[in-house]
C-alpha cells in the first residue's frame, strides 16, 4: 500500500491519495491552509512520467480550479475514498492548466488504498 498510487493508461494517467492521505488532505483544505496542502503537492509531485513532468501545471490546475478540489475531498472523505487527479499527458504540449481534471473514487478501487 502506498499513499499515493499513480495508473497510466494509453491517453490519461490518474493519481489517487490514498484514504488516510485524502481525510488529511480534507481536513487541511477546511481549515483554510496554505493552498499548497502537503498532500496535495505530493500528489501533483506525482504527475511526472518519463516524457511529461505535469508537476507545475497540477499546482496551477489546483489554484485555480479549487471549488472542484473542495467538493471531489469532500465527497471522497464522506465516503471513505480517495482522491483523484487524472491527466492527459499528451495535451501537455499546449501547456494547457485546463488538462487536469479531479474525482474521487470508492475504497473498493484497485488503485485507493487505505493508508
Amino acid at each position: 500500500m502506498r499513499p499515493i498510487r499513480v495508473n497510466c493508461g494509453i491517453v490519461t494517467c490518474s493519481a489517487y491519495l490514498s484514504r488516510a492521505r485524502t481525510t488529511a488532505a480534507h481536513q487541511a483544505f477546511l481549515s483554510h491552509a496554505d493552498a499548497k496542502v502537503k498532500d496535495l503537492n505530493a500528489l501533483c509531485d506525482s504527475a511526472k512520467t518519463a516524457a511529461f513532468d505535469g508537476s507545475s501545471l497540477c499546482k496551477r490546475a489546483l489554484d485555480r480550479f479549487g471549488g472542484a478540489v473542495g467538493r471531489n475531498l469532500a465527497a471522497a472523505t464522506k465516503r471513505g475514498g480517495c482522491f483523484v487527479v487524472r491527466w492527459s499527458p499528451g495535451k501537455a504540449v499546449f501547456g494547457a492548466v485546463d488538462l487536469y481534471s479531479f474525482g474521487n473514487v470508492p475504497l473498493s478501487n484497485p488503485f485507493c488504498d487505505a493508508i
